[in-house]
């Protein structure tokens, strides 16, 4: 959900078979808050997943090509904000909108598996997401990474 009430969404979804499922052409859209209108968001965007509304309601967070992107909420300024060899999903804003949270799946060290990062939102480069990174959640109750096993959110 959007702050002004306006939802967001994604054309595609993902089977529980693992293949893609796309209803509408692949791209971000704005469902407002009377659910009466339907306004897509850019364009180009190649089966973006996942999205998740910034806590100012002015930018989107999303999975598109295994990594996490950026884009206003007015379709400019889209960025990719993760890059690297594993594959980051489901995002979540900080309360700030300073960083975003994230599930990556890949090498994380000692071993392979979902672990939490948290990146910048607006990383003059993108953020690499690897073993040697320094984006990993500790999990201080049992001394490791922390497993999310679906979506994040940060309250």
């Amino acid at each position: 959900w959007a702050p002004d009430g306006s939802l967001i969404l994604s054309a595609s979804i993902t089977n529980y078979d693992g293949a893609i499922s796309t209803y509408l052409p692949a791209g971000l859209y704005k469902v407002d808050k009377n659910f009466t209108s339907v306004t897509a968001i850019g364009s180009g965007l190649t089966i973006p997943q996942f999205p998740s509304v910034s806590p100012d309601g002015t930018k989107i967070s999303f999975e598109m090509n295994s990594h996490i992107w950026v884009i206003g909420m007015d379709g400019t300024g889209q960025k990719q904000v993760t890059t690297g060899p594993n594959s980051e999903t489901y995002s979540d804003w900080s309360p700030d909108g300073s960083e975003i949270a994230t599930v990556s799946y890949g090498d994380v060290g000692l071993s392979a598996g979902n672990s939490m990062a948290i990146i910048s939102s607006n990383p003059s480069t993108p953020t690499t997401v690897s073993p040697s990174a320094s984006v990993w959640v500790q999990d201080k109750n049992n001394g490791g990474l922390l497993n999310p096993q679906g979506n994040v959110s940060w309250k």
